[in-house]
């Protein structure tokens, strides 16, 4: 297995493991309320709507991806319409961009609702290359994510979550032991390109 990267800014100075990433859920139904991703809130369905929030204590290069149920990876953010080397730092990145509060608060809708989906966040302290990117999409594909039939959470994370629910990430299953996760080869790959990520399987059927 690869040894990850070290966690490091590109002065050499540490960078902190206290990313946070958010899924909130509105269901297709309502117009106000909305929730955060938990077991109980599963199955998704198709017209409910979703936004994702990442944040760190400091800036870095944040990348998020969408793996639907068939593989196929869709780069939520940098949105690939803007070149990797316009890609900068942040402590802060929202999807889609106007998500927030208000009645002005823009929603990802979703469609096609079936199958295992795959949301993640990865955060680096250097920037990724178009290469770096097409390993980790490549890898998911060739990996097929087989789970116990859902609807269930199952988290992606390093370092793992058990070390961060001290810090207040809570309401996610406790993940398989690493000889039964069947998102160990993607992870390995992750952990060549990412100081740090987190994220969702998110079984529906």
């Amino acid at each position: 297995m690869a040894e990850p990267l070290p966690v490091t800014d590109e002065d050499g100075s540490p960078l902190p493991r206290e990313l946070r990433f958010e899924f909130h859920l509105q269901r297709k139904d309502e117009t106000v309320s909305w929730q955060q991703l938990n077991a109980q809130a599963l199955p998704l369905r198709d017209g409910d709507r979703v936004q994702l929030r990442a944040s760190l204590a400091r800036e870095a290069f944040i990348y998020v991806y969408w793996f639907d149920h068939a593989g196929k990876p869709q780069r939520l953010y940098p949105p690939r319409d803007i070149p990797l080397a316009g890609h900068r730092k942040s402590r802060e990145v929202r999807v889609p961009p106007d998500a927030g509060a208000g009645a002005g608060t823009k929603w990802l809708q979703l469609q096609d609702m079936r199958g295992a989906e795959t949301v993640l966040v990865g955060v680096a302290g250097t920037p990724r290359t178009a290469e770096d990117l097409r390993q980790i999409e490549t890898t998911y594909q060739q990996v097929p994510v087989r789970l116990v039939p859902g609807p269930r959470l199952e988290p992606v994370a390093y370092p793992p979550l058990a070390e961060r629910r001290e810090r207040g990430v809570g309401e996610i299953v406790d993940s398989p032991k690493d000889g039964e996760n069947p998102l160990r080869t993607f992870e390995s790959v992750l952990r060549q390109h990412f100081d740090e990520y987190q994220g969702w399987v998110v079984v529906n059927e």
